[in-house]
C-alpha cells in the first residue's frame, strides 16, 4: 500500500521554508501539508539533509519529490540529496515506499546556515500486539473470544494472544461462547487510535456471576437510550421509558462492570452514574442513567493563540460551512483564513482514547497579491482585495467527502479569479485543484434584500445549507452568485456539475431569476439522488412575489421542475414569518426536507408541509434562523441548528418529530451555559449512529472566534 507523508516546501527568496505534515501524529507544524508559490519561473537545485531514527535492521524507505526523483534510505542516521524544483510551483517529498512491518513519518526541521533543509523521519511499528490473560477457568471448560474475524478458543487460563492490530487501528475483545457453567467477563477488552502493545486484556471467569442493571430517569417522552456493560455490543439494552433495566449477560464475581451510553436520541441529555464497580456476589441494580438536560462539550476553539497563524502553528481560523465525516470518527472542516499563509485551511478533529485534539491537514499557498493581515486582538483576517486571475486557490468555505478523499469549494484564485474546486486525499495529504470556477460576481441586490456588490468572492455560499456534494463520480455545486447576468451584478445562481475524471465544469442550469420567473433565484443546498437528477432550494422575493421553493435539475441538465412553491417558501414568506431564503436540503427514507431559516418543511411531488415555523416573537424559547440543512437520526427525527434565539441570542437546535411536533432541544448556545461555549453556529454534522451532534460556530469558544461543540 502507498502511504505518503507531505512535506511542502515554499521559496522566499534564496531562503527555504519545508512544512512538513507527518501521518500519524507530530507537532502541529508537522501536521501540515502546506502548498506555496512563487512569482519565479526558474528551476532551483534544493537540498534536502536529514536523519532518519527507528528504523528497523535491513529496511529501506523511498523519499520522493513530487512523486519523482526518488531517494532510497537503507539505515538510520544522516541522508542528503538534491533535486531540481520549479520554483514557480509548490512541491512535496513524500515517504512513497514504506519498509516491511513499519510506518514512517516526517517532521519539520531548521533550515540549515548553508541553506539546506533539515527533514526528520521516524519509523515505527505498522502492527502492534493484542494479548492479555484468562483466569478461573474451570479444568475442561472451553472458551471461545473473539476479536472481530479473530476467533480465540481457550481451554485452560494462563496467557492469550490475538493477531496484531494496526497502528492507529482499533479493538474490541467479545465472548464469542461462554464455557459450561461459567461466566466469562473481558476488562480491558477494547480500544482505538493503537499506537503500543496492548497487553491488559483480561478475561475473568467464576461459577458464580451478578446481574447488572439499574434505572433510567428524565427521558423525554419519544426519546431512547441504548446501554452497553464493559463495551459489549452483543448485548445492548435499549431503554424507551423510564424505569429500570438490566442486561442480559450477568458478570463474573470478581469482574469489573462498566455501563456506558453506546447511542441515544440527540440532545437526550443522559449520563450514568454508579455505573462501574466490582461484581462481588450481589446482583447490581444500583445504575442510574439521568437524562433530559442537553450536554454542550467544546471540543476545538479557533484561533485560540495571541499569535498570528504561522508556518509552525497554522491554526485555521474563520470556519465555514458545515462538518463532514469519514465515516470512522474523524470530522473534517474548512476555515476562510488561517494556516501557515492566512488564505485558509482544512482541518481534522479526531478522538484518540476519549481525547479529541485538532490538527491542520493542509493549508492554502501564499498570494501577497490579497493583502491579508491577521489581527491578534480580533482574531480574524482583515483587509484583501481581489487576486488576479491565475492566482492559487484560497479561502475555501465548505467540504464534501467521499471514499477517502475531501472535495471542496474556494472563492478566491483560479484562472479566473473566482475560485474553484479542489480534492485532498486524507491518505496521501496531496492537495490537487480539480477545476476553476467560472467568472462570477456577487449580485448587488437579493431578491429584495440590499446587498453590496464584492468583487473578491467567487463562489459563495451565504448559508451553511451543504450545496456541495459528490454522486457518481461526480461532483456538484449549487451556487447562490453567477449565471445569466453575472457580469451586470445581476446573476442569481447556477447549477454546476464537475466529473473527478477529466476536471470538466458544465453549467446544468444558470437562468435563476429574482422576482419573475420560476424557480426563483439564490440557490442553496443540493441532494443527488442515485438517477442523478438534483435537487435544491431556490429563494423568493417578498417583495416582487417571486415563487421559490424546491426545484428539481433533471439528470444531465436542462430547465428546472419546480417540485413546490408557495408556503413556507412563497411572496407572502415575510409577512408570515417564513423568510424566502432558503437554508438548505436533506433526503431521508425518499422524503426531502427543506429549511428556510423560518420554517422546515417535508417536501414531495404532490406539495410541501410545514413541519416548523420559528416564533419570531419568543427567540429566547424557538431560536431564529435555520442555519443547516436538516439532519435526520435514526428514528426519523428531524434536527436543525439556529443561528440566533435562546437565552443569549446565540442560537439553539431544534427538533421535529416523525409526527410533526416541535420544540427546541437545546436551551442555548452562548454564555449562559459556560463562558466557553459555541455562540451563533453555522451547521452541525449528526452521527446517526451514536446520536452524537457536533456544531461548529463562528464566535465563542476560548478566544471568541469560533469553536467546534458535542451536543449530546
Amino acid at each position: 500500500m502507498r502511504v505518503t507523508n507531505s512535506v511542502t516546501a515554499l521559496m522566499l527568496g534564496t531562503g527555504l521554508v519545508a512544512l512538513l505534515s507527518a501521518c500519524g501524529g507530530g507537532s502541529s507544524a508537522a501536521t501540515s501539508a502546506l502548498s506555496a508559490a512563487t512569482a519565479a519561473t526558474s528551476t532551483s537545485v534544493v537540498t534536502f539533509a536529514g536523519s532518519v531514527t527507528n528504523l528497523a535492521s535491513g529496511g529501506s524507505l523511498t523519499l520522493e519529490v513530487n512523486g519523482a526523483n526518488p531517494q532510497v534510505v537503507s539505515s538510520n542516521g544522516i541522508f542528503s540529496f538534491t533535486v531540481p524544483v520549479a520554483s514557480s510551483g509548490s512541491y512535496a517529498v513524500s515517504v512513497s515506499t514504506q519498509p516491511a512491518g513499519q510506518v514512517c513519518s516526517s517532521q519539520l526541521g531548521a533550515v540549515a546556515a548553508d541553506g539546506a533543509q533539515t527533514v526528520t523521519v521516524n519509523c515505527v511499528p505498522s502492527t502492534y500486539a493484542l494479548s492479555g490473560t484468562v483466569t478461573n477457568l474451570a479444568p475442561g471448560a472451553v472458551l471461545t473470544l473473539a476479536n472481530g474475524a479473530d476467533s480465540l478458543v481457550v481451554s485452560a487460563s494462563g496467557q492469550i494472544q490475538f493477531k496484531p492490530v494496526a497502528l492507529n487501528g482499533a479493538y474490541d475483545v467479545l465472548v464469542s461462547t461462554q464455557p459450561a457453567g461459567q461466566t466469562c467477563t473481558v476488562n480491558n477488552g477494547s480500544g482505538t487510535g493503537v499506537t503500543a502493545a496492548v497487553s491488559n486484556v483480561s478475561v475473568i471467569c467464576s461459577n458464580l456471576a451478578d446481574t447488572v442493571g439499574g434505572t433510567v430517569t428524565g427521558l423525554p417522552a419519544g426519546d431512547q437510550v441504548v446501554l452497553e456493560d464493559n463495551g459489549d455490543t452483543t448485548d445492548l439494552v435499549t431503554v424507551t421509558a423510564n424505569g429500570a433495566f438490566q442486561f442480559k449477560t450477568p458478570v463474573a464475581n470478581g469482574a469489573n462492570y462498566n455501563v456506558t451510553i453506546a447511542s441515544h436520541t440527540p440532545a437526550a441529555g443522559c449520563s450514568v452514574s454508579g455505573g462501574s464497580g466490582v461484581a462481588a456476589g450481589t446482583n447490581i441494580a444500583s445504575v442510574v442513567v439521568t437524562c433530559g438536560t442537553p450536554k454542550i462539550t467544546n471540543l476545538f476553539s479557533f484561533a485560540n493563540s495571541n499569535s498570528p497563524p504561522s508556518a509552525s502553528n497554522p491554526f485555521p481560523v474563520s470556519p465555514s460551512g458545515p462538518l463532514v465525516s469519514d465515516g470512522a470518527g474523524n470530522l473534517y472542516g474548512v476555515s476562510i483564513c488561517g494556516g501557515a499563509n492566512l488564505t485558509g485551511a482544512i482541518y481534522e478533529l479526531s478522538n484518540v482514547g476519549g481525547t479529541w485534539s485538532e490538527k491542520t491537514l493542509y493549508s492554502f499557498p501564499a498570494d501577497p497579491s490579497l493583502g491579508l493581515t491577521y489581527s491578534v486582538q480580533y482574531h480574524a483576517c482583515q483587509g484583501g482585495v481581489s487576486a488576479p486571475a491565475g492566482s492559487p486557490f484560497a479561502q475555501p468555505f465548505e467540504l464534501a467527502y467521499s471514499n477517502g478523499v475531501l472535495y471542496g469549494a474556494a472563492s478566491g484564485g483560479g484562472a479566473n479569479s473566482a475560485g474553484g474546486f479542489f480534492s485532498y486525499n486524507l491518505a496521501t495529504g496531496v492537495e490537487a485543484d480539480i477545476a476553476s470556477a467560472p467568472t462570477f460576481q456577487y449580485p448587488i441586490t437579493a431578491c429584495g434584500s440590499s446587498y453590496e456588490a464584492d468583487a473578491k468572492w467567487g463562489m459563495y455560499s451565504y448559508g451553511s445549507g451543504q450545496s456541495l456534494t459528490v454522486s457518481g463520480g461526480n461532483l456538484y455545486w449549487v451556487s447562490p452568485a453567477g449565471g445569466v447576468g453575472y457580469s451586470t451584478g445581476s446573476g442569481y445562481g447556477e447549477v454546476v456539475e464537475v466529473s473527478l475524471t477529466t476536471g470538466t465544469a458544465t453549467t446544468l442550469f444558470s437562468n435563476f431569476q429574482c422576482g419573475t420567473g420560476t424557480p426563483g433565484g439564490f440557490p442553496q443546498g443540493v441532494y443527488v439522488d442515485p438517477s442523478g437528477n438534483i435537487y435544491s432550494t431556490a429563494q423568493s422575493n417578498s417583495t416582487a412575489g417571486g415563487p421559490g421553493g424546491v426545484f428539481e435539475i433533471p439528470a444531465g441538465g436542462g430547465a428546472p421542475i419546480v417540485i413546490s412553491s408557495g408556503s413556507p417558501f412563497g411572496a407572502d414568506a415575510g409577512a408570515s414569518g417564513y423568510w424566502g431564503e432558503m437554508s438548505g436540503i436533506a433526503e431521508a427514507g425518499g422524503v426531502l426536507y427543506a429549511v428556510t431559516p423560518g420554517a422546515i418543511a417535508e417536501v414531495s411531488l404532490s406539495g410541501s408541509t410545514i413541519f416548523a415555523q420559528l416564533q419570531q416573537n419568543t427567540p429566547s424559547i424557538d431560536g431564529s434562523y435555520f442555519a443547516s440543512a436538516p439532519m435526520v437520526d435514526a428514528q426519523g427525527n428531524l434536527f436543525a441548528v439556529t443561528t440566533y434565539g435562546g437565552i443569549d441570542n446565540t442560537g439553539t437546535i431544534v427538533r421535529v418529530t416523525p409526527s410533526g411536533a416541535f420544540s427546541p432541544v437545546v436551551p442555548t448556545f452562548g454564555e449562559t451555559n459556560g463562558s466557553t461555549n459555541p455562540e451563533s453556529p453555522i451547521g452541525g454534522y449528526l452521527d446517526s449512529a451514536t446520536g452524537d451532534m457536533y456544531v461548529v460556530a463562528r464566535s465563542g469558544g476560548q478566544s471568541g472566534a469560533g469553536a467546534v461543540a458535542l451536543v449530546q
